[in-house]
Parts: structure tokens; sequence; C-alpha cells
């Protein structure tokens, strides 16, 4: 998960987030570690202690100096990496744990490992210092013989291999990896359906139904996966390139696709067997049908794609990224090292005479080596087609949704701006209506006050 999760474009904040919690575990694990060692008990057992470190050290410098050197690598290499591994990891104090915890190793074992892990750990700066000078020294000394043997065998062992076993090398680790990784997958699903789903639908359904309700999802869920074990690679280049190089490379090429039809049939077969008790020949029958039908299946094969698809792009988030903002060179930038390319700026004058006409229609005036050249679009454009249209697709959903919602923005600032004007206007009408009764009740009061005063001064 976390390898995941490194090559995701949230790998910086996670690393920001995480990075308090690591300082405070790295602390804490260093601290307890200094407070296991008793220097009582190391003065007790200091002849063991002496022993057994510096037979950790000799036993790193020699087996990983060795095992280095059968690999390939020249004797600096091999030394440098033997000088790097004379230390024990806390993982001697687990196995010392449950050494003791198990009674199979006396007490006294515990602070003697968790002493030598502490020795071994201080000096690794130093035994990385001194790789330099024991390789000169050791190198110095050495038999003619022996310097010549292992050059040559390093050299050897870096000689580029031919292309006919690269391209073995690279079909076989690719079925390798995807037999891996979606076995992985399977393996989990039916770990994950028998352990949960069978059990959960056999609760609510009757046994008959439970199990074939169960075998349904079951596959259903395995299918895309299954059908990337077999149909994966089938069509590389370098099944292709293997297939038309020899004859020869086409028996062991039909033993790898039967060997994964032979895998996809073992799960399923694996799934009906545990759900159905009957005959084996009719789950055999069952299974290779349903593998057929996994592997006929148009939507089985738009899930496998998706479902890779979205994978590989959530994982290549980071690296693609890095690639768009100029970080790192792209995947095609190492396939044009080999070519021979030149780019050229060209001013054309307007009244040239084969000016705005195709290298077709100049097939006769264009030398022959030149107009058979091999034209490279880089990138090609499929992948400019790939990047190009779900970017417009998103862009173009995306101004909709964003057209939609001013527009109904749009629309409800109007709604309210014509509410406030009507709500003003009856306002202003109703206060002009209010005005002319006020001032005809006023009107009247003072004509009947006016006609009272006079009829009392004609009395």
């Amino acid at each position: 998960m976390g390898s995941i999760l490194a090559e995701t474009i949230e790998a910086e904040k996670i690393e920001h987030l995480v990075t308090p919690v690591k300082d405070l575990f790295g602390a804490i694990f260093f601290v307890s570690v200094g407070m296991m060692v008793d220097p009582a008990m190391i003065g007790q057992y200091w002849l063991p202690i002496v022993i057994i470190t510096l037979t950790v050290i000799v036993g790193q410098l020699v087996f990983a100096t060795s095992g280095v050197l059968l690999s390939g690598q020249s004797l600096k290499t091999a030394m440098q990496c033997g000088f790097s591994l004379t230390q024990i990891g806390e993982f001697a104090f687990i196995i010392a744990t449950l050494g003791v915890s198990l009674k199979v190793t006396s007490s006294f074992l515990y602070p003697i490992v968790v002493a030598v892990s502490v020795i071994t750990i201080f000096l690794t700066p130093y035994m990385i210092r001194l790789a330099e000078p024991a390789y000169g020294f050791v190198y110095k000394h050495l038999p003619e013989r022996a310097r010549t043997f292992l050059d040559n065998y390093s050299a050897s062992s870096s000689t580029p291999t031919t292309s006919k076993d690269s391209d073995w090398k690279r079909y076989i680790g690719s079925i390798l990896k995807t037999i891996l990784i979606y076995g992985i997958v399977c393996v989990a699903i039916c770990g994950l359906s028998f352990g949960l789903l069978v059990p959960f639908i056999e609760k609510w359904i009757p046994s008959p139904w439970s199990d074939i309700l169960s075998a349904i999802i079951i596959l259903l869920a395995l299918s895309p996966f299954l059908r990337s074990i077999v149909i994966k690679h089938s069509h590389s280049e370098s099944f292709q390139s293997l297939w038309k190089e020899s004859r020869a490379n086409r028996a062991p090429l039909v033993a790898t696709i039967v060997l994964r039809y032979a895998l996809a049939l073992g799960f399923v077969f694996y799934v009906l067997a545990r759900l159905f008790h009957i005959s084996v020949v009719l789950i055999l029958l069952i299974a290779l049908l349903a593998v057929f039908l996994i592997l006929s299946s148009r939507f089985t094969k738009r899930n496998a794609q998706r479902i890779e698809h979205t994978f590989m792009t959530n994982f290549r988030s980071r690296e693609l990224r890095d690639e768009y903002l100029g970080d790192k060179k792209p995947e095609y930038a190492s396939r044009l090292l080999s070519k021979d390319l030149h780019l050229a700026d060209f001013d054309i004058p307007a009244e040239i005479e084969w000016g705005g006409k195709t290298l077709a229609e100049l097939g006769k005036e264009i030398p022959r080596d030149v107009y058979n050249e091999e034209f490279i679009f880089s990138p090609s454009p499929d992948e400019v087609i790939s990047a190009v249209v779900p970017n417009y697709m998103n862009g173009y959903i995306y101004s909709a949704l964003i057209e939609s919602f001013c527009a109904e923005q749009n629309s409800r600032m109007l709604a309210m701006q014509t509410a406030s004007d009507a709500a003003s206007s009856m306002i202003k009408d109703l206060n002009v209506q209010y005005n002319r009764a006020r001032q005809g009740v006023i009107t009247q009061e003072i004509t009947e006050v006016s006609a009272g005063a006079e009829a009392l001064n004609a009395m």
C-alpha cells in the first residue's frame, strides 16, 4: 500500500503529514533500545558480546561480498555492499524475544542481542568509510590471476543480451508480473468471498439458491482479472516478434497461453468445487463453459480495461504530472535515442511553386530515399488522442456544468430583481393611496370644524 501511495500526486502531502509521527516513533524506538542496554550486563557478558559482534561483522562481510560478486558486480561494488551490511537490525530483537517467550533460549540472550545490535549499528558508518581503503588493500595484494578472473567475470556478466534473449526476458517477465498481480487479487477475492460473503448469503437464502447466487457473484468479481491473466500480452510486440522469428519459439509460446488458461480454469474450478458437491467431471465442464463466457464477453473486456486503465492512471499520476511539468523525460524519449533526428525551421516564401502541396503530390520531384524515409511522430498520434480527447471531454462537460450553474444563478438574480422592483412599485402606489386617503380625512375634518364654527357665530 505504501508503494502505491508513493506514486500518487498526494505523496508529498502524505509524507508531510506522516513525518512528525515517523520522527516521534523513531525517537521512541531508539530511546527504548538504549534503555534496554544494561551496562552491568555488558560488563558481565563482555566475552560473548565481543565474539558475536566479530562473528556478525566478519560473516556479513564475507557472505555479502561473495553474493554480490556472484551476481556479476565488480570487487569494489561487492566490498562496498559487504561493508554496508555489517549490522543486525531490529528484527533480531523480535527473534530474541520470541526465543525467550518460547523458552528455547536462556533469558541472558536478549540483552546480549540488544548490545550486539547497538554496537554493530554504531560501527556501521565507520565500516562504510573503511570500504574504499579495504578495497585498495585487497586489490593490491590479490594475485594477478585472481584479479584477471574477477575483472573478466564482472565484464562477462554485464555484456548486453541478444535481441532474442531480451524479447524472451521481456515477455516472460511481463507474463509473470501479470500472473502474480492478478493472481493475488483473485486469491484475495476468493478468501473474502468464502470468509464473509458466502456465510452472509447462506444465512438469508436457502441452500441451493445461496450456492448459485454466491457462485455468480464470485465469478463476476473474478472475471475481469481472469481475463487479464489469460489474454493480456498475448498480442504484444515481444510475442509477435518471437512468433515470427522462429518456429521453435511457437511451442513455448503456446505453452504459456495454455498455462494461463489452466490457471484461470483452476480458479473457476476451485470456486465451483467449494460451493457445489457434485461430480468432478460436471464441475469441470461448467468451469470450461464459465471460462469461455468470461473470455468472450464484451462486458468483461470493458470492465477489465476500465479497471486496468483506472489503476494505472492513478498509479502513474505522479509520473504523468512530472512529465507534464517537464521534471521528467517522457517514455518515448528513450526510444528516440537510437534515431538520427534533426530539428530545423524553414521559412517558405508564399510564391514558391510547391508550397501548400503534400508529399504524395511532390513524390516525383523529391528523391526516392528522402520520400521513403520513415517519419516518426513524437509523441505518437494514439498518445496524443488518448491524452487530448479525455481532457477535451472533461473540459466540455465542465464548461456545460459551469454554464448551467451560472444560468441558474443569473435566473435567480433576475427573479429576485424583478420581485424587488415589483415590491418597490407596490409600496410606492400604496404610499400614494395612503397619502390621498389621509389628506381626504384631514380635509373633511377641517371642513367640519369650519362649518361648526360658522354655525356657532350665526347663533
